[in-house]
This record gives C-alpha cells, sequence and structure tokens, in this order.
C-alpha cells in the first residue's frame, strides 16, 4: 500500500516503528469488523504500549541477570498439590491491593509522615476475621 511506504518514515521519526509491525493485521480487521477510525486508532496505540511494556521487562529481565527465569504460568503445580495456587496467583496478580480500592480488606501503608512505619493492616470494613490486627513494622534498620 502507498499509505503505509509513505507511514513508514513518519512512524519512524515519531519512534513508533512498532506499529508497522500490526499495521496491516489492524487494517484488514478494522475493514472486516467496520471499526470506527477512534477504534482502529485506540487498537494500534494498544499495541505500541503492549509492545514497549514487553521490551521493557525483557531489558529489566536481562539486567537483573536472573540466572534461570521462572513464570508462574509455567510452574508445574500438579508437583505439589498442597501448594494453594488460587492464594499464590492473588499474591502475584495484586488482588488484595485492588481489594482495597473497593473498600474490602484493607493493606495499606501509613502516612509518609512516619517515617519508619512501613505496613499497617487493619479490619476490614465488613470485620472480616482473616484480618483481625493492627500490625507495624519498622524498616529502620532493615538492609
Amino acid at each position: 500500500m502507498a499509505i503505509s511506504n509513505e507511514l513508514v518514515p513518519v512512524l519512524k521519526k515519531l519512534r513508533l516503528s512498532g506499529v508497522l509491525q500490526t499495521l496491516d493485521l489492524r487494517m484488514r480487521e478494522a475493514v472486516d469488523a467496520n471499526l470506527s477510525h477512534t477504534e482502529f486508532l485506540f487498537r494500534l496505540c494498544s499495541d505500541e504500549i503492549e509492545r514497549r511494556e514487553s521490551k521493557q521487562l525483557d531489558l529489566r529481565m536481562r539486567r537483573a541477570s536472573f540466572e534461570n527465569a521462572k513464570r508462574l504460568e509455567d510452574f508445574e503445580w500438579a508437583f505439589n498439590p498442597q501448594i494453594p495456587k488460587a492464594k499464590i496467583i492473588d499474591l502475584a496478580t495484586c488482588v488484595t491491593v485492588r481489594r482495597t480500592a473497593s473498600g474490602d480488606d484493607r493493606a495499606h501503608g501509613g502516612p509518609s509522615w512516619q517515617g519508619g512505619r512501613a505496613w499497617k493492616t487493619r479490619r476490614g470494613s465488613r470485620g472480616d476475621a482473616r484480618i483481625t490486627r493492627s500490625c507495624w513494622q519498622s524498616t529502620r534498620g532493615v538492609a
């Protein structure tokens, strides 16, 4: 397409060369699904954001110099069925933090003026028995 050939230098100048990888696919998808211009642009931008986030993660993993990078998706849960898979996935996906925003169980840091005090956990608004006491942990002296 002539438009794609004209877009290449413009996208490279804007540092959006990742858009070129998905442009043809997204154009076909837009025609087939009769997408609006806004939806088409949104999907292109989402692809670029996903590409950049993936690139940043790869860079961070390389810089961390992990000997063997492991992912939860690759873990063999059948090896030890006593491992609480649901709890591990909740911790990895920060479900607890999201619940805090919705008003459920609360887990949050204290005010910034408290200095060394790091985390406070208190009973949720429902009086949930799982979280029953306040606990403060000092970060002073932690290396």
